[in-house]
């Protein structure tokens, strides 16, 4: 199943791992974070019982939510770098 990633992050992330040339731990744990939150987004909002309301409700706080998502990308990319 192919699927659209409208967001540049798991590209860095996935170059940013490769250059490191470390064991393959950074690696998977980056899979398996990536996969978590593509699962999960459509969870909630199945999970909701209204998605039109959760779509609001995110579309509202995206721009947060975007801010927040990098802090936590930078951190990790620090933490393989070391």
């Amino acid at each position: 199943m192919r699927t659209y990633v409208s967001a540049s992050a798991p590209y860095a992330i996935a170059v940013a791992v490769l250059l490191s040339g470390g064991s393959y731990a950074p690696a998977l744990a980056v899979g398996l974070g990536f996969g978590a939150g593509r699962a999960l987004t459509p969870a909630l909002r199945r999970l909701s019982g209204d998605g039109e309301r959760w779509d609001d409700f995110l579309a509202a706080r995206l721009s947060g939510m975007t801010v927040v998502c990098s802090v936590l990308i930078a951190a990790a990319a620090l933490t393989v770098r070391q």
